[in-house]
């Protein structure tokens, strides 16, 4: 290892320090709502008492968009401590420190880039604990996280000899806790499957691959299989059309039918939208959108891009909480910057992609999150509207990691020899090393 890497592990470690101690002291009082609250459908005190068996047959008939993993963490909270306490002020309190550390071990590739990581999440950080509080739901949080985290083992496996059934196995796990987060996330899943296929193909190991993909079979191809042949419903929720129309309300519809069983599951609920009225609502503004694009392309076109420019415009205010801060300023200017740095850098990786039209460009994971961080942009843009500030949360991480364009990925994925990666000593090792000393 040279001197210039040791420096830059050594500053990495320091600021990952940093980040943590002030972190953790900008965050020690930050606490989440339930995702098991969703909507309000369903209350804590609804599962103070819940039996296995009722809880099974709460999953069976789960057709909102509850996070199925976050949600079940909460129920066992619930029935062990009394509360959700552990999933919405610990483990959210750790996640929103963690997350930005991931991003700051993603930009390490260069002291340039490492250094404005380090200062942007600082900032996003900050910002997030101020703006989140409006309706602080954890699974924004944990959204961006569980991603860092997926292509950081797929980064940890490509530069280590060791431990690589490991790094493969937390690959697939992330990334599948990464899909269950939020339920658009079903379309950005099979270009994530892909570009990690090739990724694993290019060590020649597809052993791994499977490896990998074994948990999102076991989480996320079961639930899906699951609620494709117990309600139809590919995607687990129920109220996609209502958040959509809420984007789109030029679009022409028939308007909301009335919901005869949606009494409230408990005296501090609010109406149950769990149903299959609701579902049918939600079909109907659905179709009526999708319609809206068919019949009016270029308008749709202009509006969404309306739609995402809102979406970055930085807004802080959300509901009841409008926090005042000097440095809101700065925080759109830097949302602004990095938005526009990240939209700038997958379109020369497109641009580069139809040029060359090798498949083993988007193994890297740079550019795996220079896809994904556009296309969370974009359908978070389209698919409501009214909590720009809140969406946009789930967002800032991915922007602090500064991913950009490698020209050094250039081989073809199609050739039949594996491709020799020389071991990288950076964070991989070092981690590699902390775990055989624990």
């Amino acid at each position: 290892m040279g001197k210039m890497q040791i420096r830059r592990k050594t500053a990495l470690w320091v600021l990952l320090l940093v980040m943590g101690i002030i972190g953790g002291l900008w965050v020690k009082d930050a606490t989440s709502e339930p995702a098991i609250t969703w909507m309000h459908v369903y209350m804590p005190s609804y599962f103070e008492d819940i039996s296995l068996q009722g809880i099974v047959d709460f999953y069976a008939n789960l057709r909102i968009p509850i996070p199925p993993v976050i949600g079940l963490a909460e129920i066992l909270s619930i029935r062990l401590l009394g509360s959700p306490q552990l999933i919405t002020e610990i483990a959210y309190r750790i996640a929103l420190v963690a997350v930005y550390m991931a991003a700051l071990i993603m930009a390490s590739t260069s002291w340039l880039r490492m250094v404005f990581s380090f200062a942007v999440g600082m900032v996003f950080l900050y910002m997030t604990v101020l703006i989140h509080p409006g309706n602080p739901q954890n699974y924004d949080i944990f959204f961006p996280l569980f991603f860092l985290l997926a292509l950081l083992s797929i980064r940890f496996y490509v530069q280590s000899e060791k431990r690589r059934n490991l790094w493969a196995f937390l690959g697939g796990f992330w990334l599948t806790m990464f899909e269950l987060t939020r339920p658009f996330v079903i379309f950005i899943l099979p270009f994530a499957l892909i570009a990690a296929f090739i990724a694993f193909k290019q060590r020649g190991k597809l052993r791994h691959f499977v490896i990998f993909l074994l948990p999102v079979i076991l989480f996320s191809g079961v639930w899906h299989s699951y609620l494709l042949v117990k309600h139809r419903q590919l995607v687990f929720t129920n109220h996609s059309g209502v958040n959509l129309i809420r984007a789109w309300p030029q679009a022409p519809n028939d308007g909301w039918a009335e919901e005869p069983n949606n009494t409230p599951l408990t005296p501090d609920a609010w109406p149950n939208i769990n149903t299959e009225e609701h579902a049918v609502n939600s079909t109907q503004f659905q179709q009526a959108v999708f319609n809206y694009w068919l019949t009016q392309p270029i308008d749709s076109l202009a509006h969404a891009t309306e739609l995402v420019r809102d979406l970055l415009d930085g807004h802080v205010s959300l509901y009841e909480n409008d926090p005042q801060s000097q440095w809101f300023g700065l925080y759109r200017l830097l949302v602004m910057l990095t938005a526009s740095f990240v939209l700038i850098e997958f379109g020369k990786l497109i641009y580069r992609f139809v040029r060359k039209r090798r498949l083993s460009i988007w193994s890297e994971p740079d550019h795996m999150l220079l896809f994904v961080t556009t296309a969370t942009i974009v359908l978070l843009a389209i698919g409501d509207r009214g909590e720009y500030a809140r969406f946009l949360l789930s967002v800032l991480p991915f922007l602090a990691a500064l991913p950009y364009v490698h020209q050094e990925v250039e081989t073809l994925v199609e050739s039949s020899q594996p491709i020799a990666v020389e071991p990288v000593d950076e964070p991989a090792e070092e981690i590699e090393n902390l775990i055989e000393s624990w």
